[in-house]
């Protein structure tokens, strides 16, 4: 799409439709899917219009600041590119795009094993333009061996911390794929294998049948808090987050945990496992109290993944204590609709809807949106403050 083009796309939603008019159904369908008959990803979306904002009248908000540390940089907001697989499906640039726009904009990026593109190469695409932290997204395998190789890649390659998926132990029920028969395109590979098999958690969509088996690379499903987590720990100096989290119990327990967990992300997987689950905001304020509330002497960093749309979903996640959130199809989007330019427009959106919404909420900082700033709709359908 033409820079002109792009001009005229005013919110995610425009984006969000341009790219249902480029992308085939059963890519579209793939991308924006979830498990079953996609409850938990309307859910998602719904639960922020059960909060609206309250606004502060007569403060200076002359000036705004969006910043928001993370690792050991700081976002211009707070906001990381969630781990998406398979890019490359939605532009010939793919991760690289992807990378490349959201170091433009100053927000950290995560990496899919199942990239279309090496981990190192997404790096590289990224540090051409400034450099940038890169957070890789892990399965714990079976074959160990496998995993550790895909740390060690990220290790020398520069990036920052692992994503430990926690909510996969096998594939949601994804109706759509089923239906439309869904494969990867030939021309395409998953590189971070290294020509190793991908295992049956992806062979149903690699079309060369020659390329796939039952091991060595199976997501083990038996994975546990103790003896898991501490042999991550054992192989990385890498910062451990855990994506999939939705619970206080887990968040507890991942505060607790020996091996030194840096942050959870509440994460239903974008609504593509367990078709029934909470909304990602509803789980978030359970989540931060427990991750939060100094249990043991410890605090950690909690993110929002899922649903964001809107500048001011940004600052409801933030209100409700998120140190920020991830985005997974907004990207993927932009890339359909323009590849980087429309990854980076898709950025841009959001920064700018976020700021506005805190200068109309009268925040000049992140630290002054708090859960006073919101009411929650109740069961007689008021809004009550929190």
């Amino acid at each position: 799409m033409a820079a002109s083009a792009l001009s005229d796309l005013l919110c995610i939603r425009d984006i969000e439709e341009a790219a249902r008019a480029k992308l085939n159904k059963s890519t579209l369908d793939y991308f924006n899917d979830g498990a079953e008959d996609g409850l938990a990803v309307a859910e998602n979306i719904s639960a922020f219009e059960r909060y609206k904002i309250r606004p502060r009248v007569l403060r200076d908000v002359s000036t705004v600041d969006t910043r928001q540390p993370l690792l050991d940089a700081t976002l211009s907001f707070p906001l990381v590119v969630a781990p998406s697989g398979m890019q490359c499906m939605a532009h010939h640039d793919g991760e690289k795009a992807t990378a490349r726009a959201a170091a433009r904009a100053g927000v950290a990026m995560g990496v899919s094993t199942y990239a279309t593109t090496s981990l190192e190469d997404i790096k590289s695409a990224g540090d051409e333009v400034r450099e940038n932290n890169y957070m890789l997204q892990l399965y714990i395998f079976k074959s160990r061996k496998t995993t550790e190789a895909l740390v060690r890649r990220a290790e020398r390659a520069g990036y920052k911390a692992v994503l430990l998926t926690c909510d996969t132990p096998r594939l949601g029920n994804r109706y759509s794929m089923a239906r439309n028969d869904f494969k990867m395109p030939a021309h395409l590979t998953l590189p971070n294998f290294e020509g190793q098999k991908v295992g049956p958690l992806m062979s149903n969509v690699v079309k060369n049948e020659g390329s796939t088996q039952k091991d060595p690379n199976v997501a083990d499903d038996a994975i546990t808090w103790h003896e898991s987590l501490l042999w991550l720990r054992s192989i990385t100096k890498l910062e451990i987050w855990l994506k999939g989290i939705t619970t206080a119990e887990d968040a507890e327990l991942a505060v607790q945990s020996p091996a030194g967990i840096s942050g959870i992300i509440v994460s239903n997987h974008g609504g593509r496992q367990l078709e029934s689950a909470m909304g990602t905001l509803d789980s978030l304020a359970e989540c931060v109290a427990a991750a939060k509330g100094g249990l043991g002497g410890r605090s950690i960093q909690v993110w929002l993944d899922g649903g964001i749309r809107k500048g001011s979903d940004i600052f409801k996640a933030v209100a409700l204590g998120a140190d920020g959130v991830m985005i997974g199809r907004v990207p993927l989007w932009g890339l359909a609709v323009g590849g980087e330019a429309g990854v980076s427009k898709a950025l841009d959106i959001l920064r700018a809807e976020l700021e506005h919404t805190m200068i109309l909420a009268g925040c000049r900082t992140l630290g002054d949106i708090t859960p006073a700033s919101l009411a929650r709709r109740t069961r007689d359908g008021f809004y009550a403050r929190l």
